[in-house]
């Protein structure tokens, strides 16, 4: 066979692992020969771009310091001394998308921007659940996303103002069962049970105007064993004096009013002047 350079070659469109290929040996100044099996066994497993030690598949260092010693669970890690981050940049009438999927859907998770309305969706079992625009958080389907759950809550929130189609429950949480001293907290509705003795219901020592606490008698044992609902060293009904619940299946509410009368004791949304139930 006539010498040739590579250049004159007959072309190949795909390769076999055993297939040849010719390479220069800086070390021994000779042109050798590798499989093209060999040649994949040579690239690197992780690949650090402006990074000598990368900590993950593909490791990106803007400013050439690694900030972190820690491996990464994810195949891509970013980082950089003043704003480590991941642009995304596409045309006006276009979206831009960050997309999870699974080997059951290429779209089950999505979070994407419409440059057009300026609008972030995001996307939860394959269905859009929930936009966000413009300073309006808004479900996609209406009467379709809930905030908790029967059993998980959020912990505090502070709305300027609401405005409801429907039921609002207040700032109350769900009925819950107690059998012994236990100190309020606002929006607390309280099955007492004095059924196995009186125990001592404590307010809650700095509450704010309009905080409500509710007491039901849930085992209709107050008048075997009272219920002592304790001030707090505030006042109830403008008295200082706690307030004993004697009357079996009682239920009332309490809404702070201010220090100077306290705590206003309401029996079916009536008000009342007793300290003593």
């Amino acid at each position: 066979m006539a010498d040739s350079k590579i250049s004159e070659l007959t072309a190949l469109t795909t390769t076999a692992s055993g297939d040849l290929v010719p390479v220069v040996d800086a070390d021994a100044s000779a042109t050798k020969k590798i499989t093209v099996e060999n040649i994949f066994k040579g690239i690197p497993v992780s690949v650090g771009v402006n990074e000598s030690t990368p900590l993950a598949k593909l490791h990106v260092t803007r400013d050439g310091v690694n900030h972190s010693t820690q491996s990464s669970i994810a195949p891509i890690f970013v980082e950089d001394d003043t704003r480590p981050g991941i642009f995304i940049s596409g045309n006006l009438n276009n979206i831009g998308i960050i997309q999870f999927g699974d080997n059951s859907s290429i779209n089950a998770g999505e979070i994407y921007y419409a440059h057009s309305d300026d609008k972030f969706s995001f996307r939860c079992a394959g269905t859009i659940q929930a936009t966000l625009a413009d300073g309006v958080l808004a479900p996609e389907t209406d009467s379709d996303v809930d905030l908790g759950t029967s059993s998980l809550y959020f912990k505090d929130a502070y709305i300027d103002s609401i405005t409801t189609t429907g039921a609002l429950n207040g700032s109350l949480k769900r009925w819950t069962a107690k059998t012994a001293n236990y100190t309020a907290v606002a929006g607390d509705r309280i099955l007492a049970d004095t059924s196995g003795g009186a125990w001592t219901l404590t307010l809650p020592a700095s509450p704010a105007v309009g905080d409500e606490i509710h007491i039901l008698d849930s085992t209709a044992s107050f008048d075997a064993n009272n219920l002592t609902v304790a001030r707090n060293s505030l006042k109830i009904q403008a008295l200082t004096a706690d307030l004993t619940l004697t009357t079996e299946s009682t239920g009332i509410g309490l809404v702070y009013m201010s220090s100077t009368y306290g705590w206003r004791v309401l029996i079916d949304a009536y008000d009342v002047d007793t300290t003593e139930l």
